[in-house]
């Protein structure tokens, strides 16, 4: 007998899983066979162990499948390798699932670095997309955050996505933060090179990746 809490985690795996049908997925499909069968026979440990795998392998899909849409370079700069994280879990009251890769930039000795990430996590967009919302609902709230500080703040929109670009010329610091449905893109870096971040806004693919399932 499966219980409701054995469902609703078996549930968000076949979820995922049926996003990513198109792709080669038998080890994925083995996977939730084996948690399934393991937790028929009261063996919880591994039918967790087994739906984890499912998890895991369809997140790599995930990721494998967006970093086509992320810059591979950046003239000058010195591109380094992609950096994956991923997340699944939780209980019958609540789950919790994102990734995330990115993919830093160094120029010169490294002293200078430009990091652009895209994560998917609805959980973490919300608090984000309220705050942006509110800044756009009171105009004056932004200008006094502008007032007395060299970090100056403006809003921006690209392809369908927005969000806010935060540059500080003298403490030297950039974030770019650009939202779309469950999707949040972020250019970080400690220098404010406006051609570098240009560069990279225009080497994502915004559009491709809001397309993606």
């Amino acid at each position: 007998m499966v219980n409701q809490g054995f469902r609703i985690v078996l549930g968000v795996v076949v979820l995922g899983f049926g996003a990513w049908a198109q792709e080669p997925a038998q080890e994925v499909a083995r996977a939730i066979r084996a948690g399934l069968a393991h937790h028929e026979k009261g063996d919880s440990a591994a039918a967790i162990q087994s739906l984890q795998q499912a998890i895991d392998l369809i997140q790599r899909q995930q990721q494998a499948g967006v970093e086509r849409f992320l810059p591979k370079a950046l003239p000058g700069w010195t591109a380094e390798d992609l950096e994956r994280e991923s997340f699944a879990g939780g209980s019958a009251g609540a789950q919790a699932a994102f990734f995330r890769v990115a993919r830093s930039f160094t120029r010169g000795d490294g002293e200078f670095r430009m990091t652009v990430s895209l994560q998917n996590w609805p959980e973490a967009i919300v608090p984000q997309r309220e705050m942006l919302n509110a800044l756009k609902g009171n105009p004056m709230v932004l200008q006094a955050m502008n007032q007395g500080t060299t970090a100056k703040t403006s809003f921006i929109e690209r392809d369908g996505w927005n969000g806010w670009k935060r540059l500080d010329r003298e403490g030297n610091e950039v974030e770019v933060l650009l939202m779309a449905e469950a999707w949040m893109l972020q250019i970080t870096g400690n220098t404010v090179d406006e051609k570098a971040i240009e560069a990279l806004l225009g080497a994502v693919d915004l559009k491709g990746i809001a397309a993606a399932k």
